[in-house]
């Protein structure tokens, strides 16, 4: 589903031309759902409060972005956006959607997608972040391990391979609240060290054994 045209008729005024790190745009993609019945999963959102996020449900991609829109807004691209992009731009023609425009490091536009603007509510991202003190904790205990999809795991490689990077993660799974009782139903937090990747998180839901 897509926006309708009398839900934003004053989009002008409101979503200008806006400009994504390609990694980021990249990294999304392989975290958004394919042919799910959670339409609104199957693009990313970029988030007035300064994210891009992507979910299929079971593993999460979520990263800072330097111009973030005024409003949410869940983006489906038509097709995938390359390697040699470093800026993806979002230009919207309509209400409905635009072109996203793939620049080169040489500002070069190397290839151009359609996109659409998805009609409905993003998951709450932050229900299953771990707070920061929270993941200072879950380094001092060591409880029951959770199981996860090892599938994800290669998905968050995937989603921060690059030409001549060798990146570093640290796993980090959670404890349970407070430390106590049963952590094997807590997520895994993925964070990468190398730069650029430092700034973005991957969220892992467990597997039930």
């Amino acid at each position: 589903m897509i926006i309708p045209s009398d839900k934003s008729p004053d989009y002008r005024a409101d979503l200008e031309t806006l400009k994504v790190d390609g990694w980021k745009v990249r990294a999304a993609q392989k975290f958004q759902a394919v042919k799910d019945v959670r339409y609104y999963l199957e693009g990313f959102v970029l988030k007035q409060d300064g994210r891009i996020c992507a979910t299929n449900g079971h593993c999460m991609f979520v990263c800072p972005i330097e111009r973030p829109p005024v409003r949410d807004i869940i983006i489906k691209i038509i097709g995938k956006v390359p390697a040699s992009a470093v800026t993806v731009e979002f230009e919207f023609t309509s209400e409905v959607g635009g072109i996203a425009r793939c620049v080169n490091g040489r500002l070069e536009t190397k290839d151009v997608h359609l996109f659409e603007v998805i009609d409905g509510k993003f998951p709450d991202i932050d229900r299953v972040i771990p707070s920061t003190e929270a993941r200072a904790r879950s380094k001092e205990v060591e409880p029951p391990m959770p199981a996860f999809n090892i599938e994800y795991i290669v998905k968050c490689r995937d989603a921060i391979k690059a030409p001549r990077h060798y990146p570093t993660v640290i796993f980090e799974p959670q404890l349970g609240e407070l430390g106590k009782g049963d952590s094997r139903n807590e997520p895994l937090v993925v964070q990468p060290t190398s730069i650029p990747f430092s700034e973005c998180m991957f969220i892992i839901m467990p597997c039930r054994v």
